[in-house]
């Protein structure tokens, strides 16, 4: 907006807010303009379809289903960014005006991107899920992607979104041929899985963070935490000093196999419980809650396996 104008509304009582407030207006007024009605090109339209996610995982498994036919994207597309408390901006809400298929991953873990789902134009013209409420999705523990058969739902999910937005024979071919391949190599995943529990079951260790939770459980390994640690780190608080004694004591008792860190959430409490492990030889690990940038999902929670029945071996 050139600058006189900006003078104007402030002239009129308008504070900055305001005028930030104006401007996006005039630019969702423009899009709204550029495309009558609101609803998105379809992709017989463009050469490819538009998916828009919260986080990197759900579009980086969008984009290994569609191909050449899809642009996958995420808001969240740094494993150093908090979904969580993640605050939207003009830029991705316009990314999601223009999405032909958004992925939420939902269950309160990424509520910036419900509202920015919410509040676009003409939201029964796109393709969009909720994650959290498939069959089979943890009531209590929203990182799906840590649950490999909690994927496979997704996978069909995903695949069935995108087949029913392209719609042409050529596209539908590719999909279809590309989940079909997708799937099998994670039920070659989950069979590792199955083996790497052999080595695992019985195992105990201490996370400190929920988010791989499932993934323990299927490979058999208990989670010594105690739960006023994980609410203290979830709430961004400091465990309380009786806790702390708690965790000390464990990792010292030769029951602990691993400590198991969200690398993103490392503050002063885990530099602690970091130098009681090193003091007692328990293996340290550091898992990151998100897919790391450069790699894929199926790789990425492959070497996650290996690494888990490395450090508690």
């Amino acid at each position: 907006m050139p600058a006189d104008k900006n003078r104007a509304l402030r002239a009129l009582g308008f504070g900055a807010a305001a005028v930030v407030a104006f401007c996006l207006a005039v630019v969702l007024a423009f899009v709204g303009a550029a495309n009558p009605g609101g609803k998105p090109t379809t992709a017989s339209q463009q050469e490819t379809l538009r998916v828009v996610s919260s986080v990197q995982v759900w579009a980086d498994i969008a984009q290994s289903l569609g191909g050449k036919y899809v642009n996958a994207t995420a808001i969240i597309n740094s494993p150093n960014r908090d979904p969580h408390s993640y605050e939207a901006t003009v830029r991705d809400q316009l990314a999601v005006n223009r999405a032909d298929l958004t992925i939420t991953n939902g269950g309160d873990y990424d509520p910036f991107f419900e509202h920015l789902v919410a509040k676009k134009p003409s939201p029964e013209a796109t393709q969009s899920t909720v994650l959290a409420q498939l069959p089979g999705a943890s009531a209590t523990n929203p990182h799906f992607w840590y649950d490999l058969a909690t994927v496979r739902t997704v996978v069909d999910e995903i695949s069935r979104l995108e087949l029913a937005a392209l719609g042409t024979p050529g596209a539908d071919a590719e999909v279809a041929k590309r989940t079909a391949a997708y799937q099998e190599q994670l039920a070659a995943l989950i069979k590792a899985q199955a083996s790497t529990k052999t080595a695992t079951a019985g195992k105990s260790v201490l996370l400190t963070e929920g988010f791989a939770a499932n993934l323990l459980t299927h490979l058999g390994i208990t989670n010594l935490t105690p739960r006023e640690f994980l609410n203290a780190v979830e709430e961004e608080q400091d465990a309380s000093p009786k806790v702390m004694r708690q965790l000390q004591l464990s990792l010292e008792s030769g029951k602990v196999s691993a400590l198991i860190l969200n690398q993103q959430t490392e503050g002063r409490q885990t530099a602690q419980l970091i130098s009681w492990a090193k003091a007692s030889d328990v293996p340290v690990l550091r898992l990151s809650e998100l897919l790391p940038a450069g790699q894929h999902y199926l790789s990425w929670m492959k070497s996650n396996l290996n690494a888990i029945k490395k450090a508690v071996k």
